[in-house]
C-alpha cells in the first residue's frame, strides 16, 4: 500500500469534488483500474482534471465535438481547448486515441 499526501484548495469546484470521491471511496476503485494499465499511463492519467475527463466523456459519447460541448454547456472552443491539454498529457494525437488510451484505465465508460 501507498500512502500520498494530497492537499485540495476546497474553494475549487474540482478540488471539492475530489475530496467527495476521496471521502465516499470512488476513487479507490478507479485507481485500482487505472493501475492495471502499464504504470507510464498511469502518470499521464493522474493529471487530467476533472473538467478534462468529463469532456474526454462527453466526446466518447457523442459524435461530434459541438454535440459533446452542447451536453456540457461549453463552447466548441473551450471544448477544443481541453482536448489540446488532454493531448499532450496523454502523449496522443487523435481524440480516438485519448478515448482509448482513458477507456482502457477505467476513467470513461
Amino acid at each position: 500500500m501507498v500512502r500520498i499526501r494530497l492537499v485540495l484548495n476546497l474553494d475549487d469546484r474540482e478540488h471539492r469534488d475530489l475530496a467527495q470521491l476521496l471521502a465516499n471511496g470512488t476513487i479507490q476503485t478507479a485507481v485500482v483500474e487505472v493501475c492495471q494499465e502499464s504504470s507510464d499511463t498511469l502518470g499521464k492519467l493522474c493529471w487530467l482534471t476533472l473538467r478534462e475527463r468529463c469532456v474526454l466523456e462527453a466526446c466518447a459519447q457523442y459524435d461530434t465535438i459541438e454535440e459533446a460541448a452542447n451536453a456540457l454547456n461549453l463552447s466548441q472552443g473551450t471544448v477544443r481547448k481541453h482536448l489540446e491539454h488532454i493531448y499532450f498529457k496523454l502523449d496522443v494525437h487523435s481524440l480516438h486515441r485519448a478515448i482509448v488510451v482513458a477507456m482502457r484505465a477505467g476513467l470513461i465508460r
